[in-house]
């Protein structure tokens, strides 16, 4: 049994190249990327990293000096919560 396709021509978008369109400058198509105002806004809000930064260097101290206590019965919730679903 021999199976033709029906009247169907296969596309041959690779073998038709064509040369991309130079620019007036003589500069090839390059990417570009381009940020709006109120990206370079949000990317001013560094108030959280700040204060995460701070909070992360006292517990750092904390530990080093032997003053951080961690409280047993949050963290046994926190994972008799996670593991309950």
């Amino acid at each position: 049994m021999k199976i033709k396709p029906f009247h169907i021509q296969p596309l041959h978008t690779y073998a038709n190249k064509t040369k991309p369109a130079k620019t007036t400058s003589g500069q090839s198509f390059l990417d570009k990327v381009e940020i709006s105002s109120a990206a370079i806004d949000m990317k001013g809000t560094t108030n959280l990293q700040s204060a995460r930064a701070e909070r992360v260097a006292q517990i750092k101290a904390d530990v080093q000096s032997g003053e951080y206590k961690v409280d047993t019965h949050k963290v046994a919730e926190d994972m008799l919560k996670y593991y309950r679903f």
